[in-house]
């Protein structure tokens, strides 16, 4: 009879601990879900933009924990590419797991391009980028006109 006390016992302080653990792990997950913490590009990358003259100037806030691909930043101008030079950046090389190693940059970026021709007021301007939250998820190619 003790004996079957202590089984009848065993068995109902196995389930209780089964679904203590099992809520538990339910309220966690459910926690992690529900989380909103991705950024939307234009948060994570605050690009401002402006032409003075015939030159271009770009800057990018990069938040904290991401990083933009330094081959994906273009400028072009009624959609031809013209030549840019990167004024200020934090640049560091990465192991990507799609492209492999990686020129990224971070925190603040400034780019300059310079345009040696007629007047650019009524040009198509764009200026077009791609990064990621590190380790995270990628953001698709993003393209602004100014």
């Amino acid at each position: 009879m003790t004996s079957l006390l202590y089984y009848v016992t065993m068995m109902i302080f196995k389930n209780l601990l089964y679904s203590f653990l099992f809520l538990a792990c339910s309220v966690n997950a459910q926690n992690q879900f529900n989380q909103n913490n991705i950024l939307k590009a234009e948060e994570a990358f605050i690009l401002n933009a402006h032409l003075i003259d015939n030159v271009i100037n770009a800057s990018w806030q990069i938040a904290a924990e991401h990083y933009l691909y330094k081959d994906s930043i273009r400028v072009s101008i009624n959609n031809e590419a013209i030549a840019h030079e990167f004024i200020l950046l934090d640049e560091s090389v990465i192991n990507d797991e799609f492209f492999g190693e990686s020129l990224v940059l971070q925190n603040t970026l400034v780019v300059r391009a310079v345009y040696n021709s007629t007047n650019l007021q009524n040009a198509i301007i764009t200026i077009e980028y791609q990064g990621c939250a590190a380790g995270k998820y990628c953001y698709p190619k993003q393209q602004q006109n100014i």
